[in-house]
Parts: structure tokens; C-alpha cells; sequence
């Protein structure tokens, strides 16, 4: 778990509601006014944002819960920890005061999530940065070895090509 994937998560979910709205009132809402960082917003974008909060009060509503992923960064960018700790407890409650479903479901995803989003702000504390690169590597590496074994009618013709491979033969 990184900072990466929780904004990832945060932006995948404000846009499948957008996507909900939309082919529910057939009617075409801007994506990147909701998954922009507030401050990098074109006035044009800020119009339409404005827009959003009148006519979608609850896709609104979501998009000031995905503006934690923001706040998110602002901790992980702290030196301090304690301070850190505190942020992010307050941090955890917002989701939970949701009107709509998907901030709960938002919430409960990061409230499962907790000890690894505290350990974030430990290690950046440190100066020390938190990265699952590794775990991304090797499923990069187990991808590929399908692809290249695409063809093969039996799983041990499978193996036996992962193995010729030798990068995969020490966790098989």
C-alpha cells in the first residue's frame, strides 16, 4: 500500500459516480474538474466544478471526500509524526460522515487500511519513502511469462517455460 494507490482509489471511485449520473440523468458531467488538484484547476474547470455542486449535490458531496487524498499528500509530505497521527485520525473520521453510500464504502476501505496509511507517515517522517515497486516488478514479470506462454495447452508446459525463464523460480 502506498499514497499512489490511495489516491488511485479515491479518484476510481468519484469517477465511476460520475460515470453513475451521467447515464442516469443523460447528461454529460466533466471528468477532470473532479480528479484535478483543486489548486491546478483552469477557470474554465472551476466554472464547471461550480456547476457540478448545483445540479449533482451528492457526486459534489463525494468529490469534497476525494479531496482527502489531497490532505492525504499534505501529511505525507510532514516531518512530524505525532502531528502526522493526529491528522490522519481526523483524516479517517470524514469518509464516515458521508451522506451517500460510496463515502461509506470509501470509508471502510480506508479504515482497513489503517495501520499501512500510518506506517506511510512514519517512514516519510524519516525521510525514508515507501514504495511497493518490488510486488509491481514481479507482476509485471508474471504477466509477461503469460503472455509468452500463451499456446501452451497444460500447466506444466507452462512451468516448465517460467523456469527456462530463471526469474521466477525463487517464489513458484
Amino acid at each position: 500500500m502506498d499514497a499512489f494507490h490511495v489516491v488511485q482509489d479515491a479518484n476510481r471511485r468519484l469517477d465511476e459516480c460520475r460515470k453513475v449520473e451521467q447515464d442516469a440523468l443523460k447528461v454529460g458531467i466533466p471528468r477532470y474538474p473532479l480528479l484535478k488538484q483543486r489548486e491546478k484547476l483552469t477557470p474554465r474547470q472551476v466554472q464547471q466544478l461550480e456547476w457540478i455542486r448545483r445540479k449533482f449535490p451528492a457526486l459534489y458531496e463525494l468529490y469534497q471526500l476525494n479531496q482527502l487524498k489531497e490532505e492525504l499528500r499534505d501529511i505525507l509530505r510532514g516531518r512530524d509524526v505525532d502531528k502526522g497521527r493526529e491528522r490522519i485520525y481526523c483524516w479517517f473520521l470524514a469518509p464516515e460522515s458521508a451522506s451517500n453510500a460510496e463515502g461509506w464504502v470509501w470509508a471502510k476501505t480506508i479504515r482497513s487500511w489503517r495501520q499501512e496509511i500510518l506506517n506511510l507517515i512514519y517512514f516519510a517522517a524519516r525521510g525514508q519513502r515507501h514504495t511497493n515497486g518490488y510486488i509491481e516488478g514481479k507482476i509485471t514479470l508474471v504477466k509477461m511469462i503469460e503472455r509468452l506462454g500463451f499456446g501452451f495447452r497444460n500447466r506444466e508446459s507452462f512451468l516448465k517455460r517460467a523456469f527456462i525463464g530463471g526469474q521466477v523460480r525463487d517464489w513458484v
